[in-house]
């Protein structure tokens, strides 16, 4: 069964969000409400013009969204700049800022998953602690 070839696109995805990761580790993009952003997904068209970078901050309000994504769009020409530096390509795509809704939308599901699970696993001592009946009545 033959695997489909590893896209040019998909390698350029990578390297952006390798690139841009970077860029946001080691505090190049000075702003502060741009602090505990994460880039969890980065879409590329086939011609690699154009890149769909998703971000996310967890925990992060309505009102901290607007102030990351407006941050997001200060310095987008900077980033911009910044890959082209770091790219080999003969073109430097156009970067589009999207808030990542489906990672945060599963985080949600996750931590509701995991205090339902906490709240089954206390219940279930609370039943075994009264009686704490360990099978040898006199």
């Amino acid at each position: 069964m033959a695997t489909a070839p590893y896209k040019r696109a998909t390698r350029f995805a990578s390297r952006i969000r390798a690139d841009v990761t970077e860029l946001l580790a080691r505090g190049r993009l000075r702003d502060e409400r741009l602090l505990g952003l994460m880039v969890t997904h980065v879409q590329v068209s086939e011609d690699l013009r154009h890149v769909d970078l998703y971000v996310l901050v967890h925990g992060a309000s309505e009102l901290q969204r607007k102030s990351v994504m407006e941050g997001l769009a200060q310095s987008q020409g900077f980033l911009r700049r910044e890959l082209a530096l770091k790219m080999e390509s003969k073109y430097v795509p156009q970067v589009r800022m999207h808030w990542d809704t489906q990672t945060e939308g599963a985080s949600r599901v996750d931590a509701i998953l995991n205090d339902l699970a906490r709240s089954s696993d206390h219940d279930e001592s609370n039943r075994e602690a009264p009686g704490q009946d360990d099978g040898q009545n006199s």
